[in-house]
């Protein structure tokens, strides 16, 4: 490990660093059950999406049935993943945080401020731009601070592709919002109009959930990573001082 926060002399010990295990912990638990209830989804979405095809205006009375359940519990499946999915929000953004000052405490290189870097997800436009610079500064010194003799920064490629595919689920999810906007004043004029309109909803849907796997996937390995290498700072730093 690379021990010149120790021979810089800035006095910092593992008790000066916001250690956060337990909600790494509980990301790495929560992002894992918010992939399986979207891959439940899709596979719903896909199998209405298919009924829909198959002309659910010719569809028997038992498909109708086996709609109208597959319907209620993809609500509840959907509402579990609300939940799950603000939950995560929430932890992560305390967790992120507590990450990046860190990078002061241990004098890492910090492009933002930590009181910008908090409101950074939360400002028009610029939440596409710079909460990815100051995740880039936290993977930066964590990883200088615990690896030697390899390629620093390795891995920057696969979080510049996390948040790549994160933007683009944000988008998707604002042109899904507007499909109804577009399809409605259409929607009324016949069933085939409201066939068009359920299929690009769905597929929008479908394409939705296949951005957001990957995106989760990827936080994953942040997290996992992140919390890894704190962890090792953190008993360097208290073993070398005491």
């Amino acid at each position: 490990m690379d021990n010149s926060i120790i021979d810089q002399g800035f006095g910092v010990s593992g008790k000066n660093l916001l250690g956060s295990p337990k909600l790494a912990r509980f990301l790495k638990v929560a992002y894992i059950v918010l992939i399986a209830l979207t891959a439940i989804d899709l596979m719903m979405q896909l199998w209405t999406y298919f009924l829909i095809e198959k002309g659910i205006f010719k569809l028997h009375e038992s498909d109708y049935a086996r709609l109208e359940t597959a319907g209620i519990f993809q609500i509840v499946v959907n509402l579990m993943a609300l939940l799950v999915s603000t939950g995560c929000l929430v932890i992560f953004m305390v967790w992120v945080n507590r990450c990046y000052r860190n990078v002061f405490t241990l004098d890492g290189k910090a492009t933002l401020g930590r009181m910008l870097f908090g409101f950074s997800w939360f400002i028009p436009l610029l939440a596409f731009i710079l909460p990815i610079i100051g995740v880039r500064d936290i993977w930066n010194c964590y990883q200088k601070e615990c690896i030697q003799n390899q390629r620093l920064w390795q891995g920057l490629e696969f979080i510049y592709l996390w948040w790549g595919l994160f933007v683009l689920y944000r988008l998707s999810w604002w042109a899904l919002s507007a499909l109804p906007f577009i399809f409605g004043s259409i929607s009324h004029k016949n069933l085939y109009s409201e066939s068009i309109m359920n299929n690009g909803i769905i597929l929008s849907l479908i394409v939705n959930a296949l951005i957001f796997i990957p995106v989760l996937a990827f936080q994953v390995y942040l997290v996992k990573n992140v919390d890894s290498w704190e962890g090792k700072i953190i008993k360097s730093l208290s073993q070398e001082l005491v």
